[in-house]
């Protein structure tokens, strides 16, 4: 038999102990979707950092003959590009292309290729 003061269901206790779990579950999982976030846009920002070397590599490939492809520029966005060529070894010359990204990182892209006569 059940007792006069006795009613199914759950005690107050209960619920603020099952709110409480649920608020931890909740705030892991926004923690684990911010992390998720800020590394998506890392890494579309490192890819912009690739994409602006390459062009800066290629323009470089193309620089007319006799001629060093240095060169320093800003790129929209708060991005910095600077191609730098010199000699690496009799007749190899190294190129490398430094781009800098707003928020002050570096990325370095070298390529050898031979040295044009000038």
């Amino acid at each position: 038999m059940r007792s006069a003061g006795h009613r199914p269901g759950l005690a107050l206790l209960e619920v603020l102990v099952a709110l409480i779990l649920v608020s931890l579950l909740v705030v892991g999982y926004l923690r684990l979707f911010q992390g998720g976030h800020l590394t998506f846009a890392r890494s579309r920002e490192w890819s912009e950092a690739v994409r602006h070397a390459t062009d800066g590599m290629e323009r470089a490939k193309l620089a007319p003959p006799g001629t060093r492809p240095d060169a320093s520029e800003e790129l929209p966005g708060g991005w910095r590009r600077q191609v730098v060529s010199g000699e690496w070894q009799p007749g190899v010359e190294l190129v490398k292309v430094t781009v800098t990204m707003p928020d002050g990182g570096t990325f370095d892209i070298y390529r050898l290729r031979p040295e044009q006569s000038r």
